[in-house]
Protein backbone atom coordinates (compact mmCIF):
# COMPACT_ATOMS: atom_id res chain seq x y z
CA UNK A 1 0.00 0.00 0.00
CA UNK A 2 1.15 3.49 -0.82
CA UNK A 3 -0.26 6.18 1.47
CA UNK A 4 -0.73 9.32 -0.58
CA UNK A 5 -3.45 11.84 0.18
CA UNK A 6 -4.96 13.38 -2.93
CA UNK A 7 -7.81 15.89 -2.76
CA UNK A 8 -10.03 15.52 -5.82
CA UNK A 9 -12.65 17.99 -4.62
CA UNK A 10 -15.69 16.03 -3.57
CA UNK A 11 -13.61 12.87 -3.05
CA UNK A 12 -10.35 12.68 -1.11
CA UNK A 13 -8.20 9.60 -1.74
CA UNK A 14 -6.21 8.75 1.39
CA UNK A 15 -4.52 5.52 0.31
CA UNK A 16 -3.63 3.71 -2.91
CA UNK A 17 -3.08 0.01 -3.48
CA UNK A 18 -0.55 -0.69 -6.25
CA UNK A 19 -0.55 -4.22 -7.69
CA UNK A 20 2.33 -5.27 -9.93
CA UNK A 21 1.68 -8.72 -11.49
CA UNK A 22 4.67 -11.01 -11.90
CA UNK A 23 3.46 -12.21 -15.31
CA UNK A 24 4.45 -8.93 -16.94
CA UNK A 25 0.91 -7.58 -17.37
CA UNK A 26 0.13 -3.95 -16.66
CA UNK A 27 0.18 -2.82 -13.03
CA UNK A 28 -3.05 -1.69 -11.38
CA UNK A 29 -3.59 1.30 -9.11
CA UNK A 30 -6.65 1.06 -6.87
CA UNK A 31 -7.83 3.60 -4.28
CA UNK A 32 -8.14 1.63 -1.02
CA UNK A 33 -9.15 4.49 1.29
CA UNK A 34 -11.39 7.42 0.37
CA UNK A 35 -13.44 10.17 1.99
CA UNK A 36 -16.47 11.79 0.39
CA UNK A 37 -17.72 15.28 1.22
CA UNK A 38 -20.63 16.46 -0.89
CA UNK A 39 -21.85 19.51 1.07
CA UNK A 40 -25.47 19.25 2.09
CA UNK A 41 -25.82 15.78 0.53
CA UNK A 42 -23.32 13.13 1.63
CA UNK A 43 -20.40 12.84 4.04
CA UNK A 44 -18.29 9.85 5.02
CA UNK A 45 -15.66 7.49 3.80
CA UNK A 46 -14.58 3.93 3.27
CA UNK A 47 -11.70 1.57 2.74
CA UNK A 48 -10.94 -1.81 1.18
CA UNK A 49 -8.12 -4.33 1.55
CA UNK A 50 -7.40 -6.90 -1.13
CA UNK A 51 -5.46 -9.89 0.13
CA UNK A 52 -5.13 -13.68 -0.10
CA UNK A 53 -7.53 -13.99 -3.02
CA UNK A 54 -10.28 -12.11 -1.22
CA UNK A 55 -11.07 -8.71 0.19
CA UNK A 56 -12.56 -6.90 3.15
CA UNK A 57 -13.71 -3.33 3.45
CA UNK A 58 -16.33 -1.01 4.76
CA UNK A 59 -17.93 2.39 4.52
CA UNK A 60 -19.50 4.85 6.94
CA UNK A 61 -21.59 7.60 5.39
CA UNK A 62 -24.21 10.11 6.51
CA UNK A 63 -27.04 11.28 4.29
CA UNK A 64 -26.99 14.93 5.31
CA UNK A 65 -30.57 15.95 4.33
CA UNK A 66 -31.99 13.07 6.40
CA UNK A 67 -29.24 13.00 9.08
CA UNK A 68 -29.27 9.24 8.49
CA UNK A 69 -26.06 7.30 9.13
CA UNK A 70 -25.37 4.03 7.31
CA UNK A 71 -22.28 1.94 7.98
CA UNK A 72 -21.37 -1.49 6.65
CA UNK A 73 -18.45 -3.89 6.48
CA UNK A 74 -18.08 -6.83 4.13
CA UNK A 75 -15.54 -9.58 3.70
CA UNK A 76 -14.99 -12.33 1.12
CA UNK A 77 -12.22 -14.88 1.47
CA UNK A 78 -11.37 -18.36 0.17
CA UNK A 79 -11.18 -20.92 2.95
CA UNK A 80 -10.30 -24.60 3.06
CA UNK A 81 -10.07 -27.51 5.49
CA UNK A 82 -6.64 -29.18 5.20
CA UNK A 83 -7.99 -32.35 6.82
CA UNK A 84 -10.84 -33.04 4.38
CA UNK A 85 -9.65 -30.93 1.46
CA UNK A 86 -13.00 -29.12 1.41
CA UNK A 87 -12.95 -25.63 -0.07
CA UNK A 88 -15.46 -22.82 0.19
CA UNK A 89 -15.85 -19.07 -0.06
CA UNK A 90 -16.32 -17.27 3.24
CA UNK A 91 -18.66 -14.27 3.30
CA UNK A 92 -19.31 -11.68 6.00
CA UNK A 93 -21.68 -8.71 6.14
CA UNK A 94 -22.22 -6.33 9.04
CA UNK A 95 -24.45 -3.27 8.79
CA UNK A 96 -25.79 -0.47 11.00
CA UNK A 97 -28.40 2.23 10.40
CA UNK A 98 -28.74 5.13 12.86
CA UNK A 99 -31.76 7.44 12.90
CA UNK A 100 -31.65 11.21 13.50
CA UNK A 101 -34.63 10.99 15.89
CA UNK A 102 -35.79 7.97 17.89
CA UNK A 103 -38.73 5.70 17.13
CA UNK A 104 -40.69 6.28 20.34
CA UNK A 105 -41.95 3.13 22.07
CA UNK A 106 -45.38 4.22 23.26
CA UNK A 107 -45.45 5.88 26.68
CA UNK A 108 -42.36 4.07 28.01
CA UNK A 109 -40.10 7.09 27.59
CA UNK A 110 -37.77 4.92 25.50
CA UNK A 111 -36.92 5.14 21.84
CA UNK A 112 -35.06 3.16 19.19
CA UNK A 113 -32.16 5.13 17.75
CA UNK A 114 -30.97 2.53 15.25
CA UNK A 115 -30.61 -1.08 14.22
CA UNK A 116 -27.59 -3.19 13.34
CA UNK A 117 -26.89 -6.78 12.41
CA UNK A 118 -24.51 -9.25 10.86
CA UNK A 119 -24.39 -12.44 8.81
CA UNK A 120 -21.35 -14.70 8.67
CA UNK A 121 -20.85 -17.73 6.43
CA UNK A 122 -17.65 -19.66 7.17
CA UNK A 123 -16.55 -17.01 9.68
CA UNK A 124 -15.97 -17.43 13.41
CA UNK A 125 -15.18 -15.08 16.29
CA UNK A 126 -11.51 -14.21 16.66
CA UNK A 127 -11.26 -14.92 20.38
CA UNK A 128 -8.09 -13.80 22.15
CA UNK A 129 -6.16 -16.31 24.28
CA UNK A 130 -6.93 -16.62 27.96
CA UNK A 131 -4.66 -14.39 30.05
CA UNK A 132 -3.88 -15.85 33.49
CA UNK A 133 -4.97 -13.48 36.25
CA UNK A 134 -6.96 -11.22 33.90
CA UNK A 135 -10.38 -10.06 35.08
CA UNK A 136 -11.63 -10.35 31.50
CA UNK A 137 -12.22 -13.76 29.97
CA UNK A 138 -11.76 -14.31 26.23
CA UNK A 139 -15.43 -13.56 25.44
CA UNK A 140 -15.52 -10.22 27.27
CA UNK A 141 -12.07 -9.26 25.97
CA UNK A 142 -13.29 -10.02 22.44
CA UNK A 143 -16.16 -7.57 22.93
CA UNK A 144 -13.79 -4.93 24.28
CA UNK A 145 -11.42 -5.48 21.33
CA UNK A 146 -14.43 -4.97 19.06
CA UNK A 147 -15.09 -1.63 20.80
CA UNK A 148 -18.47 -2.96 21.88
CA UNK A 149 -19.60 -3.43 18.28
CA UNK A 150 -19.57 -7.17 17.53
CA UNK A 151 -21.30 -6.66 14.19
CA UNK A 152 -18.07 -5.24 12.77
CA UNK A 153 -15.82 -7.57 10.80
CA UNK A 154 -12.80 -5.49 11.75
CA UNK A 155 -12.36 -2.69 14.23
CA UNK A 156 -11.75 0.72 12.64
CA UNK A 157 -11.19 2.23 16.11
CA UNK A 158 -9.00 -0.20 18.13
CA UNK A 159 -9.45 -0.12 21.88
CA UNK A 160 -6.88 1.46 24.16
CA UNK A 161 -3.68 -0.39 24.84
CA UNK A 162 -4.51 -0.07 28.53
CA UNK A 163 -7.37 -2.50 27.97
CA UNK A 164 -5.47 -4.89 25.75
CA UNK A 165 -1.76 -4.50 24.89
CA UNK A 166 -2.26 -6.15 21.49
CA UNK A 167 -5.81 -5.60 20.16
CA UNK A 168 -6.76 -7.95 17.35
CA UNK A 169 -7.20 -6.56 13.86
CA UNK A 170 -10.26 -8.63 12.97
CA UNK A 171 -13.22 -9.45 15.17
CA UNK A 172 -14.19 -12.34 12.87
CA UNK A 173 -11.91 -14.63 10.87
CA UNK A 174 -12.59 -17.21 8.12
CA UNK A 175 -13.22 -20.76 9.35
CA UNK A 176 -14.89 -23.37 7.19
CA UNK A 177 -18.12 -24.73 8.64
CA UNK A 178 -18.77 -21.82 11.01
CA UNK A 179 -21.91 -19.68 10.69
CA UNK A 180 -23.34 -16.76 12.64
CA UNK A 181 -26.33 -14.44 12.55
CA UNK A 182 -26.96 -11.43 14.75
CA UNK A 183 -29.44 -8.57 15.24
CA UNK A 184 -29.05 -5.56 17.50
CA UNK A 185 -30.65 -2.31 18.53
CA UNK A 186 -29.59 1.10 19.84
CA UNK A 187 -32.05 1.93 22.58
CA UNK A 188 -32.36 4.72 25.11
CA UNK A 189 -34.47 7.35 26.77
CA UNK A 190 -35.92 9.73 24.20
CA UNK A 191 -33.56 12.51 25.31
CA UNK A 192 -30.60 10.32 24.33
CA UNK A 193 -28.85 11.19 27.58
CA UNK A 194 -30.29 9.65 30.75
CA UNK A 195 -29.92 6.02 29.65
CA UNK A 196 -28.53 4.63 26.40
CA UNK A 197 -27.56 1.12 25.37
CA UNK A 198 -26.49 -1.11 22.51
CA UNK A 199 -27.78 -4.67 22.71
CA UNK A 200 -27.21 -7.57 20.33
CA UNK A 201 -28.32 -11.18 19.99
CA UNK A 202 -25.92 -13.48 18.13
CA UNK A 203 -26.45 -17.12 17.18
CA UNK A 204 -23.37 -19.08 16.13
CA UNK A 205 -22.99 -22.54 14.62
CA UNK A 206 -21.89 -25.24 15.18
CA UNK A 207 -23.25 -25.44 18.68
CA UNK A 208 -25.55 -23.70 18.65
CA UNK A 209 -24.19 -20.94 20.87
CA UNK A 210 -26.25 -17.91 21.87
CA UNK A 211 -24.39 -14.69 22.68
CA UNK A 212 -26.09 -11.61 24.13
CA UNK A 213 -24.06 -8.41 24.44
CA UNK A 214 -25.10 -5.17 26.15
CA UNK A 215 -23.27 -1.84 26.38
CA UNK A 216 -25.03 0.48 28.83
CA UNK A 217 -24.33 4.13 29.56
CA UNK A 218 -26.02 6.27 32.22
CA UNK A 219 -26.18 10.09 32.11
CA UNK A 220 -24.13 10.25 28.94
CA UNK A 221 -24.77 11.59 25.46
CA UNK A 222 -25.80 9.01 22.91
CA UNK A 223 -22.72 7.93 20.98
CA UNK A 224 -22.66 8.34 17.23
CA UNK A 225 -22.11 4.61 16.80
CA UNK A 226 -18.68 4.94 15.19
CA UNK A 227 -16.58 5.83 18.21
CA UNK A 228 -16.51 2.44 19.87
CA UNK A 229 -17.16 1.69 23.49
CA UNK A 230 -16.83 4.38 26.13
CA UNK A 231 -14.39 3.72 28.95
CA UNK A 232 -17.05 4.57 31.54
CA UNK A 233 -19.75 2.33 30.10
CA UNK A 234 -20.98 -0.99 31.46
CA UNK A 235 -20.17 -3.84 29.07
CA UNK A 236 -21.64 -7.31 29.43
Amino acid sequence: DLVIKQDLGVITVDEFLIKIPLDGSAPMILPSGIHVNLPGVLQGGGSVQIQDGGFQGGFDVTLVPLSLRVAAQVGVSPVSDPTTGRKATAFYLGIEVDFPTPIILGSTGLGIFGFFGMFAMHYMRNLPPTVPGSVCGPDLQWLIDASGQPQNLFNPNPSSGDLNPAPVANNWVPNIGSWAFGVGVRLGTVDGFLLTMRGMFILTLPGPQIIITVNLQIISDLDSGDGGIATDSLTV
